[in-house]
């Protein structure tokens, strides 16, 4: 018998393993696909994600000190910082490099493996051919925002999802330390719209929506609109789960990642968030698995992740809404009221894409600032008519 099974081998199941194994428990990872497979991800995460997953920078592939933000208008600002605000990665090389920390932590890792059903304590895998029952003493569900194992064991799914395309696109221009977003209800209904600068010479253009009708039109027309000489090397599609459900344990289960929904809401990044209570899921469950009390253990876990992620989510989660019910004209108005550059100048400093909550905190304390802020209130109130994307 199994101390710990984790069902699914992404960046947040193999940290979850790893933990568990480094409090001494036996653990095996099943996954589904027979090699790793990157998902859609647009690969930018904070310098503090790497020491929260545990891993070297050997993934990094550039660092960004700046963001431009595109209206509907075709009004642009630049927030640049004097130093490192976030980091773009190489998934693949990220995946592998937390698989073989997994494998020397003493995991066992086994692809083209699909768990079929699941019951208290059991696991049905099917591996080509053969089925068989693996026991364990706790499973963790990392197998995505609709995971069958959660399902299975009698866990709710996040409350929402949003889709995100993305391409990866050849482009003959010279490195770059910024990412772009993209605003509009042309661009992405309800969301925004990025491009990230990726290896020399690829990019990685994307939006989300929750209008997934509209998406792969809208990426097109984002591509077309520009990034018009490029050309499209890869594409893919994934759905975003945003906030997480009532209840993340079971008996003897526990969700994460995505599973979970513990993803930022104003982004849709998911490795910090994943990653940070990766650790604490696999040490809980290393602990339940060993317990006279293992229930209370993981209902413990549960508290910590809301005590870890719970006020940024909600945070997110009321900016999100409102932003959504804003038409082109309200994000026009408020790029124009934000646009002066000393404010401009504070935010790039003070922004951090882990905690935007602690900027509005922030702001709160700064006097100087709240006669402009004050001046966005009626874009953030008003309702355009065609800003009916639902929420």
């Amino acid at each position: 018998m199994l101390d710990v099974a984790v069902v699914g081998a992404g960046p947040v199941g193999l940290v979850a393993a790893r933990c568990a194994a480094l409090r001494g428990a036996q653990v095996a990872v099943f996954e589904r696909a027979s090699q790793l497979v990157p998902s859609c991800c647009a690969g930018l995460v904070s310098p503090r994600t790497l020491p929260v997953l545990g891993v070297s920078e050997r993934s990094v592939v550039r660092a960004i000190l700046a963001v431009h933000v595109h209206a509907p208008s075709g009004q642009s600002v630049e927030l640049r910082a004097g130093r490192t605000k976030g980091l773009v990665i190489d998934r693949l090389a990220l995946q592998e490099e937390l698989l073989q920390l997994a494998q020397e932590a003493g995991v066992t890792v086994c692809f083209s493996c699909d768990v079929v059903d699941a019951a208290p304590g059991h696991l049905t895998v099917q591996q080509a051919e053969a089925t068989q029952t693996v026991e364990a003493r706790v499973v963790i569900a990392a197998d995505g925002p609709h995971s069958h194992v959660a399902q299975a064991l009698g866990l709710p799914s996040p409350p929402m999802t949003v889709v995100a395309e993305q391409a990866e696109l050849e482009v003959d221009t010279a490195l770059l330390d910024h990412v772009s977003v993209f605003l509009g209800q042309r661009t992405a209904p309800g969301f925004f719209g990025w491009s990230v600068p990726a290896q020399q010479n690829r990019i990685r253009v994307g939006l989300a929506s929750a209008d997934q009708d509209a998406l792969a039109g809208c990426l097109d027309q984002l591509i077309s609109d520009h990034f018009l000489y490029a050309r499209v090397h890869s594409r893919k599609r994934a759905e975003i789960p945003l906030g997480m459900p009532q209840c993340i344990v079971g008996a003897r289960v526990m969700s994460v990642g995505d599973a979970a929904g513990q993803t930022k809401p104003l982004s849709g990044g998911g490795l910090f968030t994943g990653g940070a209570c990766a650790r604490l899921a696999g040490f809980a469950a290393a602990d339940a698995a060993r317990s006279g009390s293992p229930q209370t253990l993981l209902e413990r876990y549960q508290e910590r992740c809301v005590g870890l992620i719970g006020r940024e989510q909600a945070f997110g989660q009321s900016v999100r809404e409102l932003f959504s019910r804003m038409g082109d004209a309200e994000i026009d108005t408020a790029m124009q009221t934000l646009g002066a550059q000393p404010l401009l100048d504070y935010l790039a400093e003070q922004a951090d894409i882990d905690n935007f909550h602690q900027l509005a905190n922030r702001l709160a304390r700064e006097p100087q600032w709240w006669g402009q802020l004050i001046r966005l209130i009626p874009a953030l109130l008003t309702q355009s008519p065609d800003s009916n994307t639902p929420t």
